[in-house]
Formats: structure tokens, sequence, C-alpha cells
């Protein structure tokens, strides 16, 4: 069960610690809905998702936080001092807000980066060239 799963987390945590090597830790809090489990967005229940993966292993000095895109991004990243790469998520037809949510969270001194993935890869107008283009240039980092 879920005492179980963090339990073999805390261990490959700390033993990559031990090692001197980063655990990059997706905090996902997930409820069951129609037998189904399914991640929720709100920001209160993945501050706490946050504060558990905070406690895995011995040391967290080699332990980096991948967190989704949510509403209330610095309320989110600021439960902790860990350093954190924050899931773009999917910009859809708006990108320019997308990039803006983007600049934003890396402003925060928690997050030193952006996963964007598929979504900047395949953009609903099949421009992959400007969609990364604009991003690189809009964040200019």
């Amino acid at each position: 069960g879920t005492n179980n799963a963090i339990a073999s987390c805390a261990g490959a945590v700390g033993e990559l610690a031990r090692r001197q090597a980063v655990a990059l830790v997706e905090p996902l809090p997930v409820f069951r809905e129609g037998g189904r489990a399914r991640v929720s967005n709100d920001p209160e229940s993945l501050i706490r998702a946050i504060s558990v993966a905070g406690g895995l292993g011995a040391v967290s000095a080699y332990t980096w936080l991948k967190v989704p895109m949510v509403r209330n991004i610095a309320q989110v990243v600021g439960a902790t001092s860990m350093p954190v790469l924050v899931v773009g998520g999917d910009p859809g037809a708006d990108s320019a807000q997308a990039i803006d949510r983007w600049r934003a969270a890396l402003d925060l001194p928690q997050v030193r980066g952006i996963v964007a993935g598929r979504s900047l890869l395949f953009p609903s107008d099949g421009d992959f060239e400007r969609a990364v283009s604009a991003v690189a240039e809009a964040l200019g980092r």
C-alpha cells in the first residue's frame, strides 16, 4: 500500500543521497474517483504531498522536486526550500499565457527550471520551431 511505497521511495532517495546523486521526486496528491486514481491540482493537497516528499531519506541535499504548474504556484513552492522544476503543463491555444506563467514561476527562488514536453514539441498549430523559439526568447535564461 501507500506506506510501503513511501518507505521504498525513502530508501531509494536515501541511497541516492549516500552516493551524492540527485533524486528527482514528483510529489502528486492522488485521490480515488469512480474506482480510478486521479491526480489533484488543488494547491493545498500539493503542499501536503511536498511536505511528505521533503521527508524522504535521511537528508534532502540531493533531492529536487518536480511540481506541476498549478494556480498559486508561489504558495505551493513556498512550502519547501528544496530546488524545484515546474512541469509546464499544456499551454493549449494560449501559449503566451503559459509563457507568462513560466516566467513568473522562474522568478521564485526555489524554481530552477521548467519541464516543458510534448505540448511544446507538438503545439496546436504544428509549428514547434516557432513555439520553442518563443519560449526561449521569452524566458531569456
